[in-house]
């Protein structure tokens, strides 16, 4: 031993070695500094990078599961939530053909509730019916008739009482 030479070492060696160590037990800077290892030496195993990536790996599996069952049960509850809407508003009379215009109503009175919305529907329909028959119809009279002398009047004002006659014989009058 005495016949080897003694070796100096330079004291950067030592700082360098401190700060590599307090780098890495720092926990905010470990996984940088384990990084930096796993880029120079690609080969080099370090077990705490690679459970870190499985992990991930399933978190990212996991989260895609939950988002696509999240979505398939929120497509589930709004056909759910239709189809009761539709049975509402058939309760109160609106026939299948017209719940896409209820719909449409929904939206355009700011109606929250199905069945009311229906009800509304089914009110306006009723008051936009045509309220007289079809059949029956109401001639005026000509105006040398309505202004002519008091006989063309009285002749006019009898034509028009034998056809109201008629009419309601008929059943198709008053």
């Amino acid at each position: 031993m005495a016949d080897e030479p003694v070796q100096t070492v330079d004291p950067s060696v030592f700082q360098k070695s401190k700060l590599m160590d307090e780098l890495y037990q720092d926990p905010k800077t470990r996984d940088q500094v384990l990084g930096i290892i796993k880029t120079k030496y690609p080969d080099v195993r370090i077990p705490e990078l690679e459970v870190q990536d499985r992990v991930e790996k399933l978190e990212k599996r996991w989260e895609q599961r939950y988002e696509e069952r999240e979505k398939t049960w929120q497509e589930r509850e709004a056909k759910a939530a239709r189809l009761e809407a539709i049975e509402a508003m058939k309760a109160k009379g609106v026939q299948e053909t017209e719940v896409e215009e209820v719909e449409k109503l929904m939206v355009e009175a700011k109606i929250g509730d199905p069945a009311t919305a229906a009800e509304v529907f089914v009110t306006r329909r009723a008051a936009a019916a045509p309220r007289t028959r079809p059949d029956f119809t109401f001639d005026l009279p000509d105006q040398k008739e309505l202004f002519g002398s008091p006989s063309q009047r009285k002749n006019w004002a009898r034509k028009m009482a034998a056809q109201t006659l008629v009419d309601v014989r008929s059943g198709r009058g008053v």
